[in-house]
């Protein structure tokens, strides 16, 4: 080409023989938006690693919160305790209102007599033992100071006198103590033992005729000591 306003240049030998070459292009000038974005390459090349890395750990993320959501719920396991059955007990004698009531478990004696109304004006207190715990069925006869006192040197009915020292009044052999048992007609301390080893085994002692499966009270003595016990 000619230079506008200048004399023509020759190409110089090596312009002429690179032309003359075979195979040999002309490489056309890059462009500048390439350029720049080849240069940026260049510069992000040492960060290549944590880029890679940072895209592992999301991806490990994404993976993980996947797994959460579509995994199986573990299934819900219910025990059911049953609660304790209650008791039915039958109560008379010196309270309000005498009858048959259904407690709670492990209801006491005193839980009895809160239920019938409490104690009557006449009830014997001091002769119970109120902290006894209930059993299904048991039947409870609380005392009365004034009910069925004997005469003492006055023999009970049916019975021939007995010596001193025997009860003056009528007991609750669910209730009554080793003493006051120990007291009765032919019934002495291993007896009387033996008694509160029955009731405790078996329950309620709901007929004086039960005492003949203790061992050593045979007829004689169950029939002695009837008078001096409260019965059903």
């Amino acid at each position: 080409m000619k230079p506008a306003g200048g004399p023509t240049v020759p190409p110089s030998p090596q312009d002429q023989a690179a032309s003359r070459q075979p195979g040999t292009q002309q490489v056309a000038p890059a462009r500048p938006g390439l350029t720049s974005a080849i240069t940026t390459l260049k510069r992000l090349r040492p960060y290549a690693g944590n880029v890679i890395l940072g895209m592992a750990v999301l991806a490990a993320l994404a993976a993980g919160i996947t797994w959460l959501a579509v995994r199986p719920q573990p299934r819900r396991i219910e025990v059911i305790i049953p609660a304790p059955a209650p008791v039915t007990v039958q109560i008379g004698g010196a309270v309000i209102s005498p009858g048959i009531y259904i407690l709670p478990a492990g209801s006491r004696i005193a839980d009895a007599i809160v239920a019938a109304g409490g104690f009557a004006p006449s009830a014997d207190a001091a002769a119970l033992n109120q902290a006894a715990k209930l059993s299904d069925g048991a039947r409870i006869d609380i005392p009365s100071a004034l009910s069925a006192p004997l005469a003492a040197g006055t023999p009970a009915q049916g019975a021939q006198a007995q010596p001193a020292g025997t009860p003056t009044r009528r007991m609750d052999l669910n209730t009554a103590t080793h003493a006051q048992i120990e007291s009765l007609p032919g019934i002495g301390p291993v007896l009387a033992q033996a008694i509160i080893d029955f009731r405790r085994k078996n329950g309620p002692i709901m007929r004086v005729d039960q005492l003949l499966a203790v061992e050593r009270i045979g007829p004689k003595t169950v029939e002695a000591i009837r008078p001096f016990v409260i019965q059903p």
